[in-house]
């Protein structure tokens, strides 16, 4: 009742449930049949509600439309990206099938959350550029030592990130800051008062990349309601292509140690134009398209099927 008054007189658009899986699910049942019958029937207005829980994906399924709830957050998809983009070490072939495994349970189009973290979790900026390491105690270290961006390494990875997760179907979800990189521990150095002005050149670099993003998702069907075809997963490279009716978008994403060159036939990429990129230079021969990549970069092309 208190969550449907909240509803009808402040005109929210939804609900972030913590610890999902710790409350029956009659309860869950019982409030999205409420809502449904009172709010998106009675008022004619779209609810969405997306719930917290760890554990595999068929756990974290059962509670997605099934009566319940419109989606979670896909913390095993987070997992699998944070170590492909954040670590020098990790290949893309785990995130690949993490990836495929989430569209497998939840479907082709769905709308689970992709973050780029959360409260539990130190900064995806300090993971990326090693002032906080994956092995030790997040918490501690936010209470104990000053934690600050040391390098462009976590703004260059986290732009990155934000383009994979813009990329694929479901929710891209950007957590407070991370728009600038915001450096930091686990909670509660992770709640630090967001900064809107003063920013430096990184920082305002890295917001531009996410309003470039946002605009893209927004303006192409393609990575609304297109289909998702992994076209490459090694150790170094990710491209991925999303295809509506006509329209197709690659997002290639490279994270080598040592500058890398290669082509792509002109007609697999008719009537290219780039959308967005990092580090990235092209250039046309007779009968193909050659892509000169530095290390950590990625590159936005728009297509046109015959």
């Amino acid at each position: 009742d208190t969550a449907l008054y909240w509803l009808t007189e402040y005109e929210l658009d939804g609900f972030r449930h913590d610890a999902t899986k710790h409350i029956p699910e009659e309860f869950w049942r019982t409030l999205t049949t409420k809502i449904k019958k009172q709010v998106v029937k009675g008022r004619n207005r779209p609810i969405y509600q997306v719930g917290e829980t760890y554990g595999s994906p068929e756990l974290v399924k059962g509670y997605v439309q099934s009566g319940q709830l419109d989606a979670q957050f896909d913390f095993n998809l987070y997992d699998a990206a944070i170590n492909a983009f954040a670590k020098d070490d990790s290949g893309f072939q785990n995130l690949r099938r993490v990836l495929e495994e989430s569209m497998a349970y939840y479907g082709a189009h769905h709308l689970m959350v992709n973050i780029t973290g959360n409260q539990d979790k130190a900064r995806f900026a300090s993971y990326a550029d090693g002032s906080v390491k994956f092995d030790e105690d997040t918490k501690l270290a936010g209470w104990t030592r000053e934690i600050k961006n040391t390098n462009e390494k976590g703004f260059k990875r986290i732009r990155m990130m934000s383009a994979f997760l813009n990329a694929i179907p479901g929710i891209p979800c950007t957590y407070y800051g991370d728009e600038i990189a915001m450096p930091g521990g686990n909670d509660p150095d992770n709640r630090r008062m967001m900064r809107f002005s003063e920013l430096n050149e990184s920082q305002k670099k890295t917001r531009d990349n996410l309003a470039l993003l946002n605009e893209l998702r927004k303006s192409h069907m393609a990575l609304i309601y297109g289909s998702t075809a992994i076209l490459e997963s090694s150790d170094n490279m990710l491209r991925i292509s999303r295809t509506y009716f006509g329209e197709e978008v690659q997002f290639i994403f490279y994270k080598g140690s040592e500058d890398l060159e290669f082509s792509i036939p002109k007609e697999d990429l008719s009537s290219m134009k780039v959308l967005g990129k990092e580090d990235v230079e092209i250039r046309e021969e007779e009968e193909k398209n050659v892509f000169s990549m530095k290390p950590w970069s990625f590159i936005i092309v728009e297509t046109q099927k015959q």
